[in-house]
């Protein structure tokens, strides 16, 4: 009888069978994010497709950079520059380097909406931005200014020159 063992994660598969599970796992992801929009007004519905995604994605893999690069359309030069910057989380421990399939599914939809508005060049910056943008706005009391302003609740704090 032969006995086969699991290999640390990633290791079994070839660059081909990777790629096509990376894709795969991006395409269900694609479609969790589609379908949760699509419930905006069904909560429990919502929040089921949500621990779905969420699951899904910590069952992610990690995947070689060119794996990353062609989920991402970018060069594997570029995608070490991304790792470099933060925006995508290298694999602990791995040689030849390897990446987190979690943050290259989380940045596609950023890449790809950036794209379609004819954000190209600079796209890096373009997604670092876009991604401190996310993070301000997910402050509470920045967000409760911000409807106060649109409300037109504003406070006028200009000092007037005096007469």
């Amino acid at each position: 009888m032969i006995a086969f063992f699991e290999r640390p994660e990633g290791s079994t598969m070839n660059p081909t069978r990777e790629l096509d599970t990376a894709e795969r796992i991006a395409r269900d992801i694609d479609e969790l994010d589609e379908l949760e929009n699509s419930l905006a007004r069904n909560k429990d519905a919502r929040l089921r497709v949500v621990r779905i995604r969420r699951r899904r994605l910590a069952e992610a893999p990690s995947v070689r950079l060119s794996v990353a690069a062609r989920l991402l359309d970018l060069s594997v030069p570029t995608i070490r520059t991304w790792i470099d910057r933060g925006l995508l989380s290298e694999a602990s421990e791995s040689s030849p380097r390897r990446i987190e399939l979690q943050s290259v599914l989380e940045v596609r939809p950023l890449v790809r909406e950036l794209r379609a508005l004819g954000r190209d060049r600079n796209l890096l910056e373009a997604v670092l931005a876009q991604v401190d943008d996310e993070h301000a706005l997910s402050d509470p009391e920045l967000r409760k200014s911000l409807d106060e302003m649109r409300s037109g609740k504003l406070t006028d704090i200009t000092p007037h020159s005096g007469a």
